[in-house]
């Protein structure tokens, strides 16, 4: 008996190619001047390689330091905000401290 082989072209109809998922910068650190109001876009730090629609969502508040520093996030305007309290210690002191804020990102797609 004779034996036939085939070779066939495939291809799917419909199916979405491998979805990337938001990537933050790493690592985020943003400044504020004493006495100086700022808003800082939060979006500056997130991006999406397949250019999808991003959403962003607060999955842990600002700390009691930060709110007590000035610092605050819009959510509305997705905008990380220092009212311009004056901190505390000299002009040339850092102040450093992790504000336990966590946003995610979610494109909308598995």
């Amino acid at each position: 008996m004779g034996r036939v082989s085939v070779t066939l072209e495939v291809s799917t109809v419909g199916a979405e190619p491998e979805n990337r998922a938001p990537l933050w910068a790493d690592p985020i650190l943003v400044q504020f001047v004493s006495g100086e109001s700022r808003r800082v876009p939060v979006r500056w730090f997130v991006s999406d390689a397949d250019m999808d629609p991003i959403t962003l969502a607060v999955e842990t508040p600002l700390s009691a330091q930060a709110l007590s520093l000035g610092i605050s996030y819009d959510e509305a305007d997705e905008m990380l905000v220092y009212d311009g309290t004056p901190l505390p210690g000299s002009p040339q002191e850092t102040i450093e401290f992790d504000a336990g804020f966590r946003l995610a990102a979610d494109d909308g797609r598995t």
